[in-house]
């Protein structure tokens, strides 16, 4: 599991954030805070969705040790609550997303919601930043994992561009960003 703390994403991730003046972070998936907590330095409003109890208590103690006061924690389904929340954005944000169920670690079986959340993004007015983790796991086919290919059309009916980062993240964002991301991407692989 990925984290938005794990170098180098900062070096493609925060030229996104700043360029766009991104204020607001929706991150699926809290398990233990460590990117929630990061990200509740990095922006204004924060919103974790996690749908294990267990998980999402440790990172709220996580977060809160640490005096993390801009965060809102969503218990449950993130297919279930991302309606409603990006219903409710009021402007471009960041979406963290890393909610997926790996049988027998996280849950009993696989789940894996991430085109459901894609589509629900999707109804938005804006065209969010997106970075999905754990690129590998769409590289191969899986038990339920969505591939690369419905990704990537994901994307496009979203009206985003598409890249793939080399430390196992997939970022969607406008096709104005493609000039940052380019650079961001080739700086990091030199």
């Amino acid at each position: 599991m990925g984290c938005l703390a794990d170098p180098p994403l900062d070096v493609v991730l925060l030229p996104l954030i700043k360029q766009y003046a991104l204020q607001i972070c929706v991150e699926t998936g809290t398990y233990d805070g460590r990117s929630t907590r990061l990200a509740s330095q990095m922006f204004d409003e924060v919103h974790t969705i996690e749908i294990n109890p267990a998980f999402q208590a440790g990172g709220r103690a996580n977060c809160q040790e640490q005096g993390c006061a801009n965060i809102t924690f969503w218990l449950g389904d993130s297919r279930t609550l991302l309606p409603g929340l990006v219903a409710s954005l009021g402007r471009q944000s960041f979406f963290w997303l890393d909610a997926h169920v790996a049988a027998p670690q996280f849950g009993a079986v696989d789940d894996w919601p991430l085109l459901d959340e894609l589509d629900i993004i999707n109804t938005s007015p804006w065209v969010h930043i997106i970075a999905i983790d754990d690129a590998h796991c769409f590289d191969v086919p899986r038990h339920h994992a969505p591939q690369r290919a419905e990704i990537f059309e994901r994307a496009q009916q979203g009206g985003y561009g598409y890249w793939r980062h080399p430390y196992d993240i997939i970022v969607l964002a406008p096709v104005s960003a493609g000039s940052i991301l380019d650079r961001c991407l080739r700086r990091e692989l030199e």
